[in-house]
């Protein structure tokens, strides 16, 4: 499995983005970091590591994932009255921890099965 496939990844660029925005680094650097939280966070998160798919196909699914995350995050948020970048940030963090932490727990799982 490549390494920039696995959940653990979806982790690791969440809690960099958490990092970064909590420790208020500044520009360039923040925004790089927030972008890439958002293009690649949710996404990967959700969609997890499907064997059978080309590392392209999953590049491509990552992007249009987290875009698509992202906007409905967005719309729900002002269409409630409470939209804040903030907290579209706090909520997408969340979803993103949730989402790797089901599919690392389920792949554990699944290597637990085999080898009992």
């Amino acid at each position: 499995m490549p390494v920039l496939r696995d959940p653990a990844t979806a982790l690791g660029v969440t809690a960099l983005a958490a990092a970064v925005r909590m420790t208020e680094v500044g520009p360039p650097v923040q925004p790089l970091v927030l972008a890439m939280f958002l293009l690649i966070g949710p996404g990967a998160a959700c969609l997890g590591n499907p064997a059978s798919w080309p590392s392209t196909v999953w590049w491509t699914a990552v992007l249009a994932t987290s875009i698509s995350i992202s906007t409905l995050v967005s719309t729900t948020l002002l269409y409630a009255g409470v939209w804040s970048p903030d907290r579209v940030f706090l909520v997408l963090l969340v979803g993103s921890v949730l989402g790797a932490a089901l599919h690392l727990r389920a792949r554990r799982g699944s290597l637990t099965r085999r080898t009992a």
